[in-house]
């Protein structure tokens, strides 16, 4: 079952969107004497060439025209204020996660379509708890194994941190969520305010769900159980349907008869309805077929081409980063 995840758009996150790279321009990106990552002016300054310079090659790659130079801008466009942050105590720098993530996203082979390493997630983390003033989602402080985004209602000038909290079985709860990694998720709710600027998520990641008639946090089922949709059911599963019910049944393998892609473990039921392998990036594909033959986290683009899915749902996501760093 594919899903177009929600991303917590961080300096840090997936260096793959317009969003993204004013994010992460706030690091700074102004010359530095210190040839290591003790200081986030270093640390911005080498973290922006690696990322700029491999942008700039996947953007050729694809066939796009990039400027390095304006892709240094955005890490420089917010260089005071986020020193400003570190110096006040809204943000926290960690130069050993800084020096690890430098060493990790130097190994990155694509920017434009890759997430960053897991340590670059942990260079900069905001500190304002739950409920407090906020103006961006990095701001927020994370609690463990959870979210924080920054939320605006309509009429208030300036947002408030909101910490979505990861459940147990039994926990009243708000959402369900899964953690898709490189600070990305997927999350769909029952509604209901936050409690104190909390909300309570149930992560499938822990084989759970959020229950919307009872909003409590419950196992997700088991093969043979009753289900109504494919997320009712837990890892490898999916929502078999048959004559008067439906059970969740395990995903086929290559081979097994199927009639939607989401009932195979490659994510593909072909056109003579078995589960295949989907086709690599940048293979031919019909736009137009019934079942996307691309694999999971890519599509069958407008040019029949197989192409990164993308940040939003649709699109190669160098589209976006090449066209705002374009000559």
């Amino acid at each position: 079952m594919r899903s177009t995840p929600m991303m917590r758009v961080s300096f840090n996150a997936a260096a793959r969107a317009v969003a993204l790279l004013t994010a992460i321009a706030g690091l700074g990106a102004c010359s530095s004497d210190d040839d290591g990552a003790g200081s986030i002016t270093s640390f911005g300054q080498q973290y922006g060439e690696i990322v700029c310079s491999g942008l700039v090659k996947c953007c050729a790659a694809a066939g796009q025209n990039a400027s390095k130079s304006q892709c240094m801008e955005f890490f420089r466009y917010q260089q005071s204020e986020t020193e400003a942050g570190v110096e006040s105590g809204k943000f926290t720098f960690d130069a050993e996660a800084a020096g690890e993530c430098l060493e990790a996203a130097r190994g990155v082979s694509n920017f434009c379509g890759g997430d960053m390493p897991e340590a670059c997630d942990r260079v900069m983390q905001g500190t304002a708890a739950a409920d407090a003033r906020c103006d961006q989602d990095n701001e927020c402080a994370i609690p463990p194994g959870g979210i924080a985004t920054c939320n605006y209602s309509e009429e208030a000038e300036y947002g408030r941190c909101e910490q979505t909290v990861r459940g147990k079985v039994g926990d009243a709860c708000q959402q369900t969520c899964e953690d898709l990694g490189g600070g990305s998720w997927s999350c769909s709710g029952t509604g209901g305010d936050p409690e104190n600027g909390i909300k309570i998520a149930c992560y499938r990641n822990d084989n759970l769900i959020c229950d919307f008639q009872t909003t409590k946090c419950v196992a997700l089922g088991a093969a043979g159980e009753n289900c109504s949709f494919d997320g009712d059911c837990g890892r490898g599963l999916f929502c078999l349907s048959g004559s008067g019910s439906s059970t969740c049944a395990p995903l086929g393998a290559a081979g097994a008869a199927c009639e939607s892609n989401d009932a195979c473990e490659s994510d593909y039921c072909d056109p003579s309805n078995q589960c295949a392998v989907p086709l690599a990036l940048g293979a031919t594909c019909d736009a137009n077929a019934e079942r996307d033959p691309c694999g999971a986290g890519s599509r069958c683009s407008e040019e029949g081409k197989c192409a990164p899915q993308g940040v939003f749902g649709g699109g190669d996501p160098s589209a976006l980063i090449c066209g705002l760093i374009s000559r």
